[in-house]
């Protein structure tokens, strides 16, 4: 049997979360807790960009095609424009990719049971990047390339932190 679209895009999102896992494996030995950079080059702490990646992931797949949220509500704390602190009351780094992996894997259960139609309808909020495509899919689309974003922040930040990554 064939995979569906949405099936196609929940295999390209986990191969770009073992890109992620793979980068932030490198950075077991740097506090997450510390923004990251050089001189005026500076990226957000780990545990920012991790929660920030989460945040995401639940708005742009699971809220922007019509789902209930699957995320912690602190998490807003990591939205588009936030301020890159870490919110008040945060848990470990541990407790915190318990939770990314949660959203992670119930954001990827609900889109793998899309259809194509659902796919191509109009996400709620409107949301499109310069082309002019608000659908479903261009929202999910665009999780994906954005955790590919940040998957390079932590391949620099490990870089910084001589860490060998290939």
């Amino acid at each position: 049997m064939a995979k569906s679209e949405a099936m196609m895009l929940a295999e390209m999102y986990e191969k770009t979360r073992l890109l992620t896992r793979y980068y932030l494996s490198k950075l077991k030995e740097v506090d997450p807790f510390v923004a990251q950079g050089s001189g005026d080059a500076q990226f957000n702490s780990i545990y920012w960009l991790m929660a920030h990646l989460a945040w995401a992931e639940n708005y742009l797949v699971v809220e922007m095609t019509g789902g209930k949220s699957v995320a912690p509500h602190w998490l807003n704390h990591y939205s588009l424009g936030a301020d890159g602190s870490v919110h008040e009351g945060h848990g470990s780094f541990k407790e915190l990719l318990d939770d990314v992996k949660a959203v992670h894997e119930k954001s990827m259960q609900y889109l793998s049971l899309l259809s194509d139609e659902d796919l191509a309808k109009e996400n709620v909020g409107k949301f499109q990047f310069g082309d002019g495509d608000a659908t479903c899919r261009f929202s999910v689309q665009h999780a994906i390339r954005h955790e590919a974003l940040h998957t390079g922040h932590l391949s620099l930040i490990a870089k910084l932190n001589k860490q060998k990554t290939v």
